[in-house]
C-alpha cells in the first residue's frame, strides 16, 4: 500500500547460499517494485543465463535499510539439445545434417569441429576446422552443411561445441572415414622403347584429386618421373603413354593420387 515507502525485488544465483544483499556482486538482483504496475502487479525478464542450469531466487522487501527475505526457489533453464549427424560421406566431402533446438541463437554459439590428426581436440587445437552452424541453421533449427576439400580414404573425428560468453562446451568425440579413389592399372603393350598402361579409376571429384603413373629404371628410384593422367572417359577407364624410356630396361611403375599437396603412391609391378 506504501510503494515508496518499500523496495520489492528478487535475487539470483547459481547457488542457494548468495541470495543476501551481501552477495550482491556474485548474484543477480532486481528491483521490482520500480517496474511495479497501478495495480502493484510486475514482469521482469532476466537474461544471459547459462543453458541447462540451476537457479535459485527469492524476494526480498527492504525497509529502512533492513532486509526481509522470503522462501528460497529454483527453476532450471532449458537444455540445448543438438542432434547433428552424417548424411553423406564422398572421397573428399561429407554433409552434416541435423536439427538444434536453439531459443536464443544471438546469445549462445554453436558448431562443430574437425580434426583428422588427433582424438582430443578443442576450438584452440591445431588441424582443426571451426564449422559454424548457428547462421546456417533455419528459421525452426534444422541445418545441412557441405564440407569440401578432405583428404580420401581418411578418418576424421568431430564434435560439436557450445560456446557462452567465453565458455566452451564439447560434446563426445565421433568418427567416420571418407571413400577410397579404387585403382586398377595394367601395361597394355611395349612397342621400342614407348610403352601404353591401361586403367580404370573409380572417381567422384575428378577436378579435386590427380591421377597418373609414376615410374623408374628398377634400382634408380632417384631417376623416377611422374606422368599425369589427363583424359579419363566417362567410365573410369584411361590410357597413358610413357615414352623416352631406355632401352631394354627393367622399369618399376606403380599408380600415384595427389590431393591438397600429399601423394600416395601404391603397388608397384614391373615391365
Amino acid at each position: 500500500t506504501e510503494p515508496y515507502a518499500l523496495e520489492i525485488g528478487v535475487y539470483c544465483s547459481t547457488s542457494a547460499n548468495e541470495l543476501y544483499e551481501s552477495s550482491y556482486t556474485t548474484c543477480t538482483k532486481i528491483i521490482l517494485s520500480d517496474s511495479s504496475t497501478s495495480d502493484q502487479k510486475f514482469e521482469c525478464r532476466v537474461e544471459n543465463l547459462k543453458y541447462n542450469t540451476t537457479y535459485y531466487y527469492r524476494y526480498y522487501i527492504k525497509q529502512n535499510g533492513r532486509y526481509t527475505y522470503g522462501a528460497t526457489m529454483s527453476f532450471i533453464t532449458e537444455d540445448i539439445d543438438i542432434n547433428i549427424n552424417i548424411t553423406e560421406v564422398s572421397q573428399t566431402t561429407t554433409t552434416f545434417s541435423g536439427h538444434v533446438d536453439l531459443t536464443e541463437p544471438d546469445c549462445i554459439e554453436v558448431g562443430l569441429l574437425l580434426n583428422n590428426s588427433s582424438n582430443y581436440f578443442y576450438i584452440t587445437s591445431s588441424n582443426t576446422t571451426n564449422i559454424l552452424l548457428s547462421d546456417k541453421m533455419d528459421e525452426v533449427g534444422y541445418v545441412s552443411h557441405k564440407v569440401n576439400g578432405l583428404l580420401f580414404n581418411t578418418s576424421y573425428n568431430y564434435r560439436y561445441y557450445i560456446k557462452q560468453g567465453t565458455v566452451y562446451t564439447y560434446g563426445d568425440v565421433q568418427t567416420f572415414r571418407t571413400n577410397e579413389v579404387p585403382v586398377s592399372i595394367s601395361v597394355n603393350n611395349v612397342i621400342g622403347n614407348i610403352v601404353n598402361i591401361k586403367g580404370k579409376v573409380q572417381v567422384t571429384e575428378q577436378n579435386m584429386i590427380e591421377i597418373g603413373v609414376s615410374y623408374y629404371p628398377e634400382n634408380a628410384i632417384d631417376s623416377k618421373k611422374m606422368s599425369k593422367i589427363s583424359e579419363i572417359s566417362n567410365d573410369g577407364t584411361f590410357d597413358i603413354s610413357l615414352t623416352g624410356l631406355l632401352a631394354n630396361t627393367v622399369y618399376t611403375y606403380q599408380y600415384y593420387l595427389s590431393h591438397n599437396g600429399q601423394v600416395s603412391e601404391y603397388v608397384a609391378s614391373t615391365f
